[in-house]
């Protein structure tokens, strides 16, 4: 079986929701296990809510990207769901990485870490973390989505052209096949 065989649009679906759960996963299990969690998470829905609401909306945000791609045929859409789940995903492991290295740095220095972590206000954390999410997840997908909206435009307005190339290529095979 040739591999561009295997890559399904189901597969490729699944592959996307798979990598979105797991990365969901691994963000929280880094987060809730760590001993600083409850005193060092900065973000904003956990501060105003506590856990519970944080993971309900972790796993209701995920439900609704994945019932999208399965769902819509959409380019714009589609495009929409991908990269929403590929930059969660990606927020899920930067999430996840920054809690393994705090949970580390306790483990080494409690005293250093919990002095730190007291140092700042929670306006201070908020604003940290508003700067992180805002910086790697909104910016590329704002600068993706200019770059799909300009490629859609350019390949609408070459339409003429690749029609033009088909009608030639048909004529040539028409022609081949009328000197046969």
């Amino acid at each position: 079986m040739k591999i561009s065989e295997w890559f399904t649009d189901k597969r490729v679906v699944f592959i996307l929701c798979a990598l979105l759960g797991l990365a969901t996963v691994i963000d929280l299990y880094t987060a809730y296990s760590s001993p600083i969690f409850k005193i060092a998470e900065t973000n904003p829905i956990y501060m105003e809510y506590g856990v519970y609401p944080l993971t309900l909306l972790n796993f209701l945000i995920m439900i609704f990207i994945i019932r999208g791609m399965k769902k819509t045929i959409k380019l714009l859409t589609l495009f929409a769901f991908v990269m929403s789940c590929l930059l969660l995903s990606y927020g899920h492991i930067l999430g996840a990485q920054s809690n393994i290295q705090a949970t580390q740095m306790f483990h080494d220095n409690p005293q250093k870490v919990l002095d730190q972590i007291h140092s700042y206000t929670p306006e201070q954390k908020q604003s940290a973390y508003n700067d992180l999410v805002f910086n790697n997840i909104f910016i590329p997908y704002i600068i993706s989505l200019i770059g799909f909206v300009i490629i859609f435009y350019l390949y609408d307005k070459r339409k003429p052209l690749r029609e033009k190339y088909i009608e030639d290529g048909l004529k040539l095979i028409k022609k081949g096949m009328e000197t046969k």
